[in-house]
């Protein structure tokens, strides 16, 4: 039996939605208490927003990574 870990890690996207999810119903959560602590709602937002942010960032440096130039300056996908 093998238990050594695997090289690298696990991809940013696994784990992304499930957090801006978790944050969204914690929101949701505050909202409906009745004392709502509007400081961690507002950082809770903030996270949102730095989390779709790197998402996209991610996305496109992954996108970046299937093109290469050619001799000439082309940019051509690869296979």
């Amino acid at each position: 039996m093998n238990d050594k870990p695997p090289i690298g890690a696990t991809p940013y996207y696994v784990r992304n939605h499930e957090r801006i999810k978790e944050l969204c119903e914690a929101i949701i959560r505050q909202t409906e208490s009745g004392y709502a602590n509007h400081d961690k709602i507002k950082l809770w937002c903030l996270e949102i927003v730095h989390l779709n942010e790197l998402d996209r960032i991610l996305r496109h440096e992954e996108e970046q990574k299937t093109w290469c130039p050619d001799k000439n300056g082309h940019l051509h996908q690869m296979t």
